[in-house]
């Protein structure tokens, strides 16, 4: 997929979020409860006493539903190649700024500030046209034109505007990276889809449960993890198959008990 049919997509699922309550969000909701051996109900939304301690599952099926966008990169490396460009030419026209002589930036900055410019034409009157009004005019103008913010003048500026722009970028190129890392397959907007909803149903049962569910799909796919997957893949429309998404969920959520800062993300929804 290019870069814009990733963006038309994205679009699209998010109005048909909207469209799709009754055959998405709820059916949803449905699988997870079975999953986790909740007492099912007519909506799996509604929360019950002795669930309080539990995450709350409508935030766990948005954050299903955010899974199913493609990553916001279609292309990471790309991207980042083009902002670390974009970056050194950032430095180079800093550096090329701040060389020019002192005239020539106050030149710039009288230039580039109106009110210097009106003081300008103040002065220019008041010499074509001398009176008390025209004088009393041009010294306003002066007061303004040099006794102004320096957020007025041009080259300090720009300087300003092109730090705040090079550490956004720098804040991008990290973002990018980190989703770069964590596109096990990238390309495949599929795999990404269904691994990220894979590890967002193993969080929710280890949640609920307390254990790392397990993954059974010899000889017919069977359990409450693989099930669940396999009913809310057919449920949001994508390829049925459990197995790569399952691994891939109980690897990273394992690997992600062994450290002791671990928090479940899912409770932070609370």
């Amino acid at each position: 997929m290019t870069g814009d049919e990733i963006e038309a997509y994205r679009e699209r699922r998010v109005f048909e979020w909207t469209n799709h309550i009754e055959e998405w969000v709820l059916p949803t909701g449905h699988a997870l409860r079975r999953a986790a051996g909740l007492s099912d109900q007519e909506n799996p939304f509604i929360t019950y006493s002795d669930e309080a301690h539990l995450p709350v599952l409508g935030d766990v099926v948005c954050r299903v539903m955010l899974a199913t966008l493609p990553p916001q990169w279609h292309n990471p490396r790309t991207a980042k190649t083009k902002l670390e460009k974009v970056r050194k030419d950032i430095k180079v026209l800093k550096n090329r700024i701040t060389a020019i002589d002192l005239c020539t930036q106050i030149a710039i900055n009288n230039a580039g500030s109106p009110h210097m410019q009106e003081y300008l034409a103040a002065k220019q009157q008041s010499i074509n046209a001398p009176s008390r009004e025209t004088f009393d005019r041009a010294h306003a103008a002066f007061d303004a034109a040099y006794g102004g913010p320096p957020d007025e003048l041009a080259v300090p500026t720009m300087l300003a505007l092109l730090e705040q722009f090079e550490t956004a970028i720098v804040s991008t190129i990290e973002q990018i990276i980190k989703e770069g890392e964590s596109l096990k397959e990238k390309g495949r907007i599929w795999n990404h889809e269904k691994n990220a909803i894979a590890l967002i149903v193993a969080q929710y049962l280890h949640a609920v449960t307390g254990d790392i569910p397990g993954l059974t799909i010899r000889p017919v796919v069977a359990g409450p993890f693989a099930l669940a997957l396999q009913d809310i893949f057919e449920i949001l429309g994508l390829p049925k198959v459990v197995q790569r998404p399952g691994e891939y969920a109980i690897s990273e959520l394992t690997s992600k008990l062994s450290t002791k800062s671990y928090i479940c993300p899912l409770a932070r929804w609370r």
